[in-house]
Protein backbone atom coordinates (compact mmCIF):
# COMPACT_ATOMS: atom_id res chain seq x y z
CA UNK A 1 0.00 0.00 0.00
CA UNK A 2 1.26 3.36 -0.87
CA UNK A 3 0.93 6.61 1.42
CA UNK A 4 -2.06 7.58 0.25
CA UNK A 5 -4.30 4.50 0.74
CA UNK A 6 -2.83 4.50 4.38
CA UNK A 7 -3.85 8.28 4.63
CA UNK A 8 -7.38 7.54 3.01
CA UNK A 9 -7.95 4.03 4.87
CA UNK A 10 -6.69 5.72 8.58
CA UNK A 11 -8.93 8.85 7.58
CA UNK A 12 -12.22 6.42 6.62
CA UNK A 13 -11.26 4.65 9.92
CA UNK A 14 -11.52 7.65 12.21
CA UNK A 15 -14.79 9.12 10.32
CA UNK A 16 -16.67 6.27 11.16
CA UNK A 17 -15.03 5.23 14.42
CA UNK A 18 -17.56 7.91 16.01
CA UNK A 19 -20.52 6.54 14.16
CA UNK A 20 -19.99 2.67 15.62
CA UNK A 21 -19.55 4.13 19.42
CA UNK A 22 -22.29 6.70 19.61
CA UNK A 23 -24.30 3.85 17.77
CA UNK A 24 -24.53 1.58 21.08
CA UNK A 25 -25.97 4.52 23.38
CA UNK A 26 -29.29 3.92 23.89
CA UNK A 27 -31.28 6.64 25.67
CA UNK A 28 -35.22 6.39 26.38
CA UNK A 29 -37.97 7.65 28.70
CA UNK A 30 -40.43 5.84 30.95
CA UNK A 31 -43.45 7.32 31.95
CA UNK A 32 -43.86 5.54 35.34
CA UNK A 33 -47.16 7.48 35.96
CA UNK A 34 -49.07 5.47 32.81
CA UNK A 35 -47.19 2.50 34.16
CA UNK A 36 -49.00 2.82 37.20
CA UNK A 37 -51.50 3.50 36.11
CA UNK A 38 -52.20 1.56 33.18
CA UNK A 39 -50.37 -1.64 33.45
CA UNK A 40 -52.24 -4.35 35.52
CA UNK A 41 -49.14 -6.35 36.60
CA UNK A 42 -47.68 -3.46 37.89
CA UNK A 43 -50.57 -3.04 40.10
CA UNK A 44 -50.83 -6.63 41.08
CA UNK A 45 -47.47 -6.41 42.30
CA UNK A 46 -47.45 -3.25 43.88
CA UNK A 47 -50.46 -4.69 45.85
CA UNK A 48 -48.12 -7.81 46.71
CA UNK A 49 -45.52 -5.21 48.49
Amino acid sequence: MNLKQVNTTLLTAFLLLPMFLFGQVKIGYIASERVRAEFEEFKEAESQL
